[in-house]
């Protein structure tokens, strides 16, 4: 028989007073306090994203330059036996 854990509802402050007796580390805040990205990580995704668009682009320009490519020959017929 699989055991029961009965939930258990603790006010905000008695969470973290558990946590500290099991030896565990501090809950992380809430998502609606989580603080907002920063200039410095706002630029570095815009940078990101750059780069990405351009190795598209460099990809795209490759697939095309490839393509236009003159095709392979087809290939021999098996010898008849």
């Amino acid at each position: 028989m699989a055991p029961y854990f009965a939930p258990l509802t603790l006010k905000p402050s008695a969470g973290q007073r558990v946590r500290q007796r099991l030896g565990l580390p501090p809950a992380s805040p809430p998502p609606a306090e989580v603080a907002q990205p920063n200039e410095l990580q706002l630029a570095i995704t815009a940078a990101i994203r750059a780069r990405e668009k351009a190795m598209r682009q460099r990809l795209d320009a490759l697939a095309k330059e490839t393509s236009a490519t003159t095709p392979a020959p087809k290939p021999a017929p098996p010898p008849n036996r």
